[in-house]
C-alpha cells in the first residue's frame, strides 16, 4: 500500500495562492483600461495563469518565521528567482507574482522586496516603487551614505553645512578646518 506524500505547508500555500486568484479580475479590468503589463501582454501561446500558479506551487518553500515564499527553481546570478513562461521566455518570479496578485507594475517602477530576501515572491512582501526609492531602501554604499546624518567628524549634515561636489555631500566645517591646517603648515615652513 502506497500513501501519497502529505505536505501541510504545500497545502497551506496552495490555498493561499488560490484564494488570491479573485484578485486577478482586477488585473483583467486594468488591462482593458489600457494599463501596460509585461505578464498579461505576453500572448496566447504563453503559459496561462493556472499553469503559472501550478509552477509556483512546484517551486515554493515557505519560511514560517518570515512568511517569505522562497523560490526553489532557477535563479539569476544576482540571486533573483526566474521562471520559464513558455516559447523561450523567462521572467523574474517576484515581478510575475506582483502582476498576478496585485496588478500591473506602473511604468518606470521597479519591485522592492520589503523583506530584503531576493528569492521571496510573496506579494505581501513586494511593493512597486521608483528605482531611486528602491536603491535608497537597500544596503548598498549609496544608500548607507544617504542615510548618514553627520560627517565622520560628527558635524551634522544641515543645508548650511554641506555643498555638493561630484554628486557627493561635502562638509563645509571639515573643508574649512583642512584649509586652515594647510595654511598653518605653509606659514610654519616659510
Amino acid at each position: 500500500f502506497f500513501a501519497p506524500k502529505f505536505n501541510p505547508l504545500k497545502i497551506r500555500i496552495t490555498l493561499k495562492i488560490f484564494n488570491r486568484i479573485l484578485m486577478l479580475e482586477g488585473v483583467e479590468k486594468s488591462r482593458q483600461k489600457g494599463v501596460e503589463s509585461t505578464f498579461l501582454n505576453l500572448g496566447r501561446e504563453m503559459l496561462g495563469r493556472n499553469q503559472i500558479l501550478d509552477k509556483f506551487d512546484d517551486f515554493i518553500e515557505l519560511d514560517l518565521i518570515t512568511g517569505c515564499w522562497l523560490w526553489q527553481g532557477s535563479c539569476s546570478g544576482t540571486g533573483y528567482g526566474y521562471i520559464d513562461i513558455g516559447e523561450g521566455h523567462s521572467t523574474a518570479v517576484h515581478r510575475l507574482s506582483y502582476e498576478i496578485f496585485k496588478g500591473p507594475i506602473p511604468s518606470k517602477f521597479t519591485i522592492d522586496h520589503l523583506c530584503r530576501v531576493r528569492l521571496c515572491f510573496n506579494p505581501d512582501h513586494l511593493e512597486a516603487v521608483t528605482l531611486l526609492v528602491n536603491i535608497l531602501r537597500g544596503e548598498g554604499v549609496g544608500a548607507k551614505n544617504a542615510r548618514k546624518e553627520a560627517c565622520i567628524h560628527g558635524h551634522l549634515f544641515t543645508p548650511e553645512n554641506i555643498y555638493k561636489y561630484d554628486g557627493r555631500r561635502v562638509c563645509r566645517i571639515c573643508c574649512q578646518l583642512r584649509y586652515q591646517q594647510k595654511k598653518a603648515i605653509q606659514v610654519v615652513s616659510a
